[in-house]
């Protein structure tokens, strides 16, 4: 038999497997601190570089990328810059770094779903999900799935667009200077990187699915949460790309695999494998135990009673009932 599925068919049996019951996060965050682009630039990036930022154009424009892109922004080029009197060689290496935009005639900025998704697995192992959790990481890492979504939905299925605070995409261009330094082994080399940046107010609109189990609806809502310390970007280590949480709506199945059914009143339940409800097993445990000490007080009577007057021994008497002579004595026997 040869069958065809549609996508939604596809999703359908997914949801019917032992580990398929998917929740939904809808997600919607505004930046309170300026995003840095990390991507470094190509030739396009350059030149939208010297066009908006150095406000070159024509010839000069020209000379200018070309410069650039010879003398600057190669990140295995270093220059010199130790002092005359200098003890210790110093040197320096630039870059440029940009914003990634879509493929369109207008560019718009965007947020790559992996680096959300990079976001929401190191929020999950700050909490310590992974590590109390088994088989969570594995959960979010293969199955966990990031979408733009609403206004954030105009490019790719892996773009999450940036949108302004009047609610357009954002498409200017806006740079900063960056300075630093580490020490090498061949001593101090300054780093300088002129990067883009996207503006204060603009948010980001995305879905997370996941196989819920292991993280539930509250642990997602708890690792989004812890998210807004992380931040998204470059140069987070300074503070940027750090953002608060407009609006969250997770949705999650009704029944989820190993959780007990709601308990109705005067109905056993199950829960796991089958099994009853504690408390029915409680309540039927209690119910045994009270029909077998009735039985020990009768048989205790039955036992005085046949000792005097058939003289068989009160203990056969107690073996047929299966009654233990501890159990008479109790609840108060007249075994004397």
């Amino acid at each position: 038999m040869r069958k065809v599925y549609t996508p939604d068919e596809i999703r359908k049996q997914i949801t019917k497997s032992p580990n398929g019951k998917l929740g939904t996060a809808y997600v919607t965050i505004k930046f309170i601190t300026p995003v840095v682009g990390g991507q470094p630039a190509t030739e396009a990036g350059v030149l939208a570089y010297v066009t908006h930022y150095l406000q070159l154009t024509g010839d000069d424009a020209d000379e200018a990328v070309s410069r650039i892109m010879k003398e600057e922004v190669r990140h295995d080029k270093m220059t010199d810059v130790t002092p005359v009197d200098g003890e210790v060689k110093e040197e320096k290496t630039y870059g440029l770094n940009c914003l990634r935009r879509t493929d369109s005639a207008l560019p718009q900025a965007y947020i790559g779903t992996w680096q959300i998704r990079a976001m929401i697995k190191q929020s999950t192992s700050r909490l310590g999900f992974f590590s109390k959790k088994i088989g969570s990481k594995g959960d979010l890492a293969e199955g966990m799935l990031i979408l733009p979504y609403g206004p954030s939905k105009l490019g790719g299925i892996q773009e999450v667009v940036l949108i302004e605070a009047g609610g357009q995409p954002y498409v200017a261009r806006e740079y900063v200077k960056f300075m630093g330094s580490v020490n090498s082994a061949k001593g101090k080399v300054s780093i300088v990187h002129d990067s883009e940046i996207g503006p204060v107010g603009s948010t980001l609109s995305f879905t997370v699915e996941w196989p819920v189990g292991k993280i539930t609806g509250d642990n997602m809502a708890a690792i989004i949460g812890m998210a807004e310390r992380i931040g998204l970007g470059s140069v987070r280590s300074k503070e940027h790309g750090r953002f608060e949480i407009v609006s969250l709506e997770i949705e999650t199945p009704d029944k989820v695999e190993g959780e007990d059914e709601p308990v109705e009143e005067g109905k056993p339940t199950k829960g796991k494998k089958g099994k009853k409800g504690s408390d029915v097993i409680a309540d039927e445990k209690a119910n045994a135990k009270e029909d077998k000490l009735a039985l020990a007080r009768k048989t205790a009577d039955e036992a005085v009673g046949a000792d005097l007057i058939t003289n068989e021994p009160p203990d056969a008497l107690r073996k047929k009932a299966n009654v233990h002579p501890a159990e008479i004595l109790e609840v108060g026997g007249t075994r004397g």
